[in-house]
């Protein structure tokens, strides 16, 4: 038992250092496999290097087979393999050299024909990049270094009286140096002309916005110390819009991709750059993006691009949100009066909207709607005010504050952007701007704001939200319903449950009046009111502002119906059912959710009285075969 127990361990130590001695080549066994799949990934995926052979091997087996059947059948001599003599070495030299020479016309017509593509795309970077390419250096070097040798070897033999190893070394290396050029020719033309169309020309001609362009553009430019042409020959912003042009004419999606990501990957890495080095400042390509979006954004539209228009549009929101959600860093004096005031960016977006509208370009009219929507509620409400910790100042009559009058400025020339849509007469992009105001009150609720900034900016939602709806609503041939309603029950349950106040509630109430004197109220809207008058009595006990908006709508069915005379309109029955039948609802379940506050119950059975005229009006109505529309 005693020598088991010793062999035990003594087993397991030999297994350690047996493990030990097998890792190291264990290790370099999965380095190995791993080189081996990465090699075989570049090979097929990545080089493709099935794209670069040129010689059909079945061709060469067969003349390989044919010349090795007539040696063995014919040839009577033994084989052996020697360097041929002095004359036979010149002669092949000198035909080489013919060959080759030939080559030339070959390969100026492909690189004629790589011109002419990588013109196309790139326009007049072309001149710029394309003889500067690595295929074309390669192949241009290699035949002048092979036609120098072979007329330095061809000179050499015929100069030589008897052969020497000098000229034999010559000899060998001038037709190795030659095969290699043969052979070398089509893959090289492949990847000439692939290169010739790749976007990654345009993702080179972007990294060029660095600090040797800002030294050009001080030096030639601004302190006019040499030649401005020259600058703006050269300048990337210049040559992009000429690229970017052709390729919308062309509805060319991959240059205008290339693009896109480029530029925002170039201002997201001198970004990063300028935190480490501070030599290029990011506001300056900021800067010019804008140069190069609004033109393009032209052309767009004048070729009816509409992927074209939609994609620059994107960019230029991304442009816009990176610049906001960093927008310390671009602090160039580090100026504490340092403030974010969008103006540039609305303006291009009205201009945007303005072209899109006026080509009849609906979907991006109604894109760029939803971009400054997505501006205002995601980047400034959401990331910007509460990134600089803004409160707004209730007890000034008339704030003087820069973010105050940002906030107020704003919302005015949104007004006049929308004002486009009505100029135009596309009354069907209402559903967008209804959804701009809907949508931003609940942003404005779930954002991190103080309640001061949360409440005023409801108050000029709230305003702006009822001036386009009175103003749109009597052009709308349309039932009321939500994607056109610009108010809501959610942004108001949440206001009631977050900040305890009733802002877009009662504009909302204004809406109903408005509606009914349009004969645009219906049933979709008042169940809208019955479904807040639900939530404020299921947290009645909560707050007293439940009860104030309970009583409200209350109050608001009560005025509706004192409106309604006895020799009212088949419409105004209809409301006048609608109404009756709402609030008995809400008085139905008073019990269910615990309300016994004897104000609102006496109020709401006191309302419900007075609604004398409901049998009358339901008895001429269905003697009309007219249907009361519901919805519940």
């Amino acid at each position: 038992m005693e020598s088991v127990t010793k062999a035990k361990p003594l087993t397991s130590v030999i297994r350690t250092i047996l493990k030990w001695l097998a890792w190291p080549f264990i290790r370099l066994w999965k380095l190995l496999q791993r080189g081996y799949w990465m090699a075989e990934y570049r090979l097929k995926h990545q080089i493709r290097i099935k794209e670069f052979v040129v010689i059909d091997f079945r061709v060469v087996i067969i003349i390989g087979f044919a010349i090795t059947a007539a040696y063995f059948l014919w040839y009577q001599k033994p084989l052996y393999l020697t360097i041929p003599s002095l004359a036979t070495e010149l002669y092949i030299v000198e035909n080489t050299l013919r060959t080759v020479s030939i080559f030339v016309g070959i390969v100026f017509s492909f690189i004629v024909l790589s011109f002419n593509v990588f013109y196309k795309y790139f326009g007049r970077l072309t001149f710029l990049r394309f003889f500067t390419s690595r295929q074309i250096k390669y192949i241009f070097t290699l035949f002048i270094c092979d036609m120098v040798l072979l007329l330095y070897t061809s000179g050499y033999l015929k100069e030589g009286s008897a052969r020497n190893s000098y000229g034999d070394s010559l000899f060998i290396i001038s037709l190795l140096v030659s095969v290699v050029l043969v052979l070398s020719i089509i893959p090289t033309l492949i990847l000439l002309l692939r290169s010739s169309q790749n976007r990654n020309n345009i993702k080179e001609l972007i990294r060029d916005f660095n600090v040797d362009w800002s030294l050009s553009y001080h030096m030639n430019v601004l302190w006019e110390h040499g030649d401005k042409n020259s600058h703006y020959q050269r300048d990337p912003i210049t040559l992009l819009i000429e690229i970017g042009t052709a390729a919308i004419k062309d509805f060319d999606r991959t240059s205008l991709w290339a693009i896109k990501d480029g530029c925002l990957a170039h201002l997201n890495r001198i970004h990063e750059d300028y935190k480490k080095e501070k030599k290029f400042h990011p506001n300056a390509f900021y800067e010019k993006l804008d140069d190069l979006l609004r033109p393009l954004f032209n052309v767009a539209i004048k070729e009816r691009n509409e992927t074209a228009a939609l994609m620059i549009v994107n960019m230029y929101y991304e442009v816009e949100n990176f610049y906001v959600k960093n927008f310390a860093d671009f602090n160039i004096y580090q100026s504490t009066e340092h403030h974010y005031d969008g103006i540039r960016f609305i303006v291009v977006m009205s201009q945007f909207l303005a072209k899109s509208l006026q080509f009849n370009e609906d979907t991006v009219s109604e894109r760029v709607i939803n971009v400054l929507r997505e501006w205002w509620d995601d980047i400034v409400i959401k990331v910007y005010l509460p990134a600089i910790q803004y409160d707004y100042p209730k007890d000034e009559r008339f704030p003087t504050d820069k973010t105050s009058f940002f906030l107020s400025s704003t919302y005015y020339q949104l007004a006049i952007t929308f004002d486009l849509v009505f100029t135009y007469k596309k009354m069907s992009l209402y559903k967008e701007i209804s959804k701009f105001y809907s949508v931003t009150n609940l942003s404005i609720l779930s954002s991190e704001n103080t309640r001061n900034t949360k409440v005023y900016l409801l108050q000029i939602n709230g305003n702006n939200a009822q001036t386009q709806f009175e103003k749109f609503l009597p052009k709308l041939d349309l039932d009321i319903a939500s994607e056109i309603y610009p108010f809501g029950s959610l942004a108001i349950d949440q206001e009631m449950d977050y900040i305890r106040s009733l802002v877009p509630f009662h504009y909302e109430m204004r809406g109903v009046d408005f509606l009914f004197r349009n004969n645009k109220l219906n049933a979709y809207i008042i169940n809208d009111i019955k479904a807040i008058a639900y939530h404020a009595m299921h947290k009645f006990n909560e707050h007293t502002v439940y009860k104030n908006a309970l009583k409200a709508i209350i109050e608001k069915f009560d005025y509706l119906r004192s409106l309604i005379s006895q020799s009212a309109t088949d419409y105004q029955k209809e409301i006048y059912i609608l109404l009756e039948r709402y609030l008995s609802y809400i008085q139905e379940w008073l019990p269910e959710y615990k309300v016994r506050d004897k104000e609102i119950v006496q109020l709401i059975a006191d309302t419900l009285k007075k609604f004398s005229f409901k049998g009358q009006f339901t008895e001429e109505l269905e003697g009309k075969g007219y249907l009361v529309r519901d919805v519940r």
